[in-house]
């Protein structure tokens, strides 16, 4: 009797399912609340200071001296009269007042400069050195020491610079009617334009001519999901930290910040190393890239005009949601500077964030609730990383679900980074416009 052999091939016993690890999301749901909070309260705080000097002396004379407006809103006459009658109640409103007697081209109040010479405080010390007698040599010093972006160091380092200078070259600039005529007159073409792309795209819809891919990293289990969530705390904790870095020691943010998105994206994350190629998604042709980056730009334009009109009521009790660089940019910022914040809108900005949010966070999110709420979710969380404040939410989270639909369309992050590029690029640009 022969032997029995059993030569077929075994049946491959599955890999164990990799362990669920849920805190990673209640990290994240915390780190969100925490930044979304810290946004809101920001934005009420850098309103308290707006309003607080709306109508002082000092916030008339800075805009008097950037020539944003004219003598017969903030005469230097006036604004001396009306610092005059503090001149001597602390040592800030002396200075306000020295300042005010200079731009009026009055001899300040003896008692005024002995109150800042007597001061231990160096913006007091540097008004005293830059007022008592103004001369060139004494105010090429004392504009090197001036390094704060108050109101009063705004002025007094525009002072230093003409004494040192002896130049004089201010001059009232009314509003460009011509600029203010072709940003009109591009918005509502582009409005109309976005208008008709979201017909033929929808008609297009119907026909099924287009068909949403997906996103580029699709998760296929629950694991995986929490492995990409993971990636996203990390790299958002370099945000997270750099935030709330004191003043002096906001320099620090410029090592902590790459550090969390180099450790996020290339470090393995529960022994597993994702290639960024996967993250990314596959190069999708540049012409293609382009233009679809280009038609979602406009289509997005009619959306948030929409938002912004259905908000309207809201904002009226919220502070104004605009931007901090908004800020900076009316201060006529150096070349380097102004270099510094189109890098960081238009390239670092785009690129990280589209990682994050629209690589890792929408599929993982997608991959444990519906995609409608996965991209909802991560375009709040995207919102709250804006310095923009409660009434800015609203509109940066559905500008972050165009981000979402346009990488979910093509499979790939490379069209919605090229979109969030030109839109900051854009933002960035009419702002420093009109600045």
């Amino acid at each position: 009797m022969q032997p029995k052999f059993d030569v077929s091939e075994p049946t491959p016993t599955p890999p164990p399912a990799a362990p669920r690890r849920l805190w990673v999301w209640w990290i994240l749901a915390l780190m969100g609340l925490a930044m979304g909070w810290t946004a809101i309260a920001d934005s009420f705080v850098r309103e308290e200071v707006k309003k607080a000097p709306e109508n002082g002396v000092i916030h008339k004379l800075k805009e008097y001296v950037q020539g944003t407006v004219s003598k017969t809103k903030a005469d230097p006459d006036d604004l001396l009269s009306e610092a005059a009658a503090k001149s001597t109640a602390s040592e800030s409103d002396a200075l306000t007042y020295v300042i005010a007697a200079y731009e009026a081209k009055a001899k300040p109040d003896p008692r005024a400069l002995e109150l800042l010479e007597a001061s231990a405080s160096l913006r007091a010390q540097l008004g005293h050195l830059l007022y008592r007698e103004p001369n060139p040599d004494t105010a090429a010093l004392v504009k090197n020491f001036i390094t704060e972006e108050d109101d009063q160091s705004v002025v007094m380092r525009l002072h230093a610079t003409e004494i040192s200078t002896n130049t004089d070259s201010r001059s009232y600039r009314g509003p460009d009617i011509k600029l203010f005529a072709v940003l009109v007159l591009g918005f509502v073409a582009a409005v109309i334009g976005g208008v008709a792309l979201w017909i033929m795209y929808l008609v297009g819809r119907q026909e099924g001519r287009y068909h949403p891919r997906g996103f580029a990293w699709t998760p296929y289990s629950g694991a995986e999901a929490d492995r990409m969530a993971m990636r996203a705390v990390i790299m958002l904790s370099g945000y997270f930290v750099a935030g709330l870095l004191p003043g002096k020691f906001a320099a620090l943010g410029l090592l902590i910040l790459p550090l969390g998105i180099v450790i996020g994206l290339f470090a393995p994350i529960f022994g597993v190393a994702d290639p960024l190629q996967k993250i990314i998604g596959p190069w999708v042709p540049l012409r293609r890239m382009l233009g679809r980056a280009v038609i979602a730009e406009i289509m997005l334009i009619p959306v948030i005009l929409v938002v912004s009109l259905l908000i309207i009521p809201l904002n009226r009790m919220l502070p104004d949601p605009s931007h901090p660089i908004n800020d900076v940019l009316k201060e006529k910022p150096e070349i380097g500077l102004l270099i510094f914040l189109y890098f960081q809108a238009a390239i670092f900005a785009p690129l990280v964030e589209e990682i994050i949010f629209r690589g890792l966070l929408a599929p993982a999110m997608s991959k444990c609730l519906r995609p409608v709420w996965g991209v909802a979710l991560s375009s709040l969380l995207f919102a709250s990383i804006h310095p923009q404040g409660l009434g800015g939410i609203i509109p940066l989270a559905c500008i972050g679900a165009m981000f979402a639909a346009v990488a979910y369309h093509e499979k790939s992050l490379a069209p919605s980074i090229f979109m969030h590029a030109i839109h900051n690029f854009t933002i960035l640009t009419i702002g420093y416009l009109l600045a």
